[in-house]
This record gives C-alpha cells, sequence and structure tokens, in this order.
C-alpha cells in the first residue's frame, strides 16, 4: 500500500506544509507480517505488526510537532498495542 494525505487544502488552518502532509507506504508479507513507514509532522514512521491466529502485536513511533517550526518543540512517541479476538 501507498497513501499521501494533505490536510486544510485552502489553508484555512494557517498550519505549515510540513504539519499538513503526511505520506506512508505498507508491506504486507504472508498476510500476518505487516512493516509500515511514512511521513509524519515532517518527520519519519515506523511500525511493525504481527497478526497471529487470536492476537495481533503492533509496535509503532513516530514524533509529533507541537510548534510552528520543526524541531523546536517535538516530542518522540513509541506505541505498543494488543489485541485479542477471532473472525468468523
Amino acid at each position: 500500500h501507498l497513501s499521501a494525505e494533505i490536510r486544510d487544502l485552502t489553508g484555512a488552518m494557517g498550519e505549515p506544509l510540513y504539519r499538513k502532509v503526511h505520506l506512508g507506504a505498507r508491506l504486507t508479507l504472508k498476510g500476518w507480517v505487516g512493516i509500515s513507514s511514512g511521513i509524519y509532522h515532517g518527520n519519519p514512521t515506523l511500525s511493525c505488526e504481527i497478526d497471529l491466529i487470536f492476537m495481533r502485536l503492533a509496535l509503532s513511533s513516530y514524533t509529533r510537532e507541537y510548534s510552528q517550526s520543526p524541531g523546536i518543540n517535538s516530542r518522540p512517541i513509541a506505541v505498543i498495542s494488543t489485541t485479542f479476538g477471532f473472525t468468523f
């Protein structure tokens, strides 16, 4: 998968371009292992996911910008998530 998103095309929010553009790519191997990478707020993102029979485990890492200029007030964020269940 490849994805691209541009938010606020008219500029009503007054955000700089690096905060409006989000890009991503995802590679799924054998239907149960996935790797994703992209750009969020001008910074790289990385994610991996393992989908087992009754459990899904995902790890993600990205950086969020809180200022109008990149690199001044940013916070690196790491997320670990699990999901249990099955489909019929």
